[in-house]
């Protein structure tokens, strides 16, 4: 629908690329779920991280890694 509203509108309709330098898909999931602490000093930092990969159970990476294919 939206493809089709944009074609009416004669815009140009890019495809996503396979591959951004900014963004790459296998730590989409990962960092968005973290961003909240990413911006706290260096060693509180570091402790939430060791605490996140301790207690992120299995289920997490798997709902992310399903996720892609709908994104891409």
């Amino acid at each position: 629908m939206t493809r089709k509203k944009l074609r009416e509108l004669r815009w140009e309709v890019l495809m996503y690329p396979t591959y951004s330098p900014n963004l790459t898909p296998t730590f989409y999931h990962l960092f968005m779920s973290m961003d909240n602490a990413i911006g706290r000093n260096d060693l509180a930092c570091g402790n939430w991280l060791s605490k996140f990969f301790a207690n992120t159970n299995k289920g997490f990476y798997e709902k992310g890694i399903m996720k892609l294919d709908s994104r891409w």
